[in-house]
């Protein structure tokens, strides 16, 4: 892995008749996770796999940032920053790879790699570069944070 991109969902509507995992997108979500996509493509963003939790406002997220997912992962939704990391080093033979998920996970993963502590409030990008690139085993402080986009609203 040479590359990764943390994408914490947008924001998504309060609890209503359903589970916190079918919680969508509110209006501001929606095109903040259109703003992310946006700013992806103009950072010129390109990932070989795409990991997406399967609650629906993640998977929103992805759809409406025009990320291509090729793995909806039920394991994401409420995993720790260690299982987080096992996940990533599954994955670590894509050269460029993008997580999209919850936190508090998705923000301590981002503080494990770097090892700064991370504020990654719904809608924020966190781009990590890897030198010398992963192969196998993540190890702590491994990365540098290349990019940080927080939501515009």
């Amino acid at each position: 892995m040479k590359s990764l991109i943390l994408i914490r969902h947008a924001t998504a509507a309060d609890f209503g008749s359903g589970t916190d995992r079918d919680r969508p997108l509110t209006e501001d979500g929606v095109q903040d996770a259109k703003d992310q996509g946006e700013w992806l493509a103009d950072k010129g963003a390109v990932f070989d796999r795409v990991l997406c939790s399967t609650a629906v406002r993640t998977r929103e997220t992805a759809e409406f940032a025009g990320l291509s997912v090729t793995h909806f992962l039920d394991a994401i939704y409420e995993a720790s920053v260690g299982e987080l990391v096992r996940l990533l080093e599954s994955h670590s033979d894509a050269d460029h790879l993008a997580l999209v998920g919850h936190n508090p996970g998705i923000a301590g993963v981002a503080g494990f790699l770097t090892g700064a502590r991370q504020v990654m409030s719904p809608g924020t990008i966190v781009g990590i570069a890897f030198e010398p690139e992963i192969h196998g085993s993540v190890p702590p402080q491994c990365g540098q944070m290349r990019l940080y986009h927080p939501p515009m609203r």
